[in-house]
């Protein structure tokens, strides 16, 4: 990984969101002790959302088929799947082991 990454937001009720917060935390290489990415870190109001937008959606979640979640997990497999080499690359150099 060569660049610095920002995941400078959240997903949350269906949406990308700013933090509350506007804490940040840097992602150190081991190895290098270099930056690799930034994340921003949760405060307890973004945390309030999350559980606040779980909660809603619980119902309509648990009237959905099993087949129907089955699918989603699928789908979202299959993105994992397509983003594996640049998922382990992040996660390598992550550990130190780039």
């Amino acid at each position: 990984m060569n660049t610095t990454e920002t995941m400078g937001q959240f997903y949350i009720d269906g949406a990308w969101v700013e933090p509350l917060g506007g804490a940040v935390f840097d992602v150190i290489n081991p190895a290098t002790e270099g930056a690799i990415g930034t994340i921003a870190m949760a405060s307890g109001g973004d945390v309030d959302r999350a559980v606040g937008a779980a909660k809603s959606a619980f119902p309509s979640y648990a009237a959905t088929t099993v087949d129907q979640r089955l699918t989603w997990f699928g789908n979202l497999l299959a993105i994992y799947r397509q983003r594996a080499d640049e998922m382990t690359q992040a996660m390598t150099a992550e550990m130190g082991s780039l």
